[in-house]
């Protein structure tokens, strides 16, 4: 099935703030919405079907709900899915599935002053 809506949020290295992002497949394109400690972010894409493919291809709705570990990240994520068939609610505390430069990557497309990857340095 086709993604509809995500929910992410990464805390940057513990004390240093929270960033997010809400996207959300609309009839007239991909809405989206980022947050940070200094800033806001958000607009329509057009034509979204090259983002929502990448999306689609780290197979969330296969994660695990959980990861926790001793990874070379730094940071406390959440993660919320949504498909036509697949609802998936994901967390992670100094840990993350090996797609998740992709994941961040992604978000950054739509968002680049809000810089994800930032989070795990």
């Amino acid at each position: 099935m086709t993604f509809q809506s995500l929910e992410f949020r990464i805390m940057e290295n513990p004390g240093y703030g929270v960033k997010g992002l809400h996207a959300e497949l609309r009839n007239d394109g991909l809405h989206y919405q980022t947050f940070w400690t200094d800033g806001l972010d958000g607009g329509i894409v057009d034509h979204p079907q090259d983002w929502v493919k990448d999306l689609e291809k780290l197979n969330i709705p296969e994660w695990k709900q959980l990861y926790r570990g001793k990874n070379p990240i730094h940071s406390t994520w959440q993660l919320e899915y949504q498909d036509g068939t697949h609802h998936a609610r994901i967390s992670g505390r100094d840990s993350c599935p090996e797609c998740f430069s992709s994941l961040l990557n992604l978000m950054n497309r739509l968002s680049p002053d809000t810089n994800f990857r930032e989070c795990l340095q």
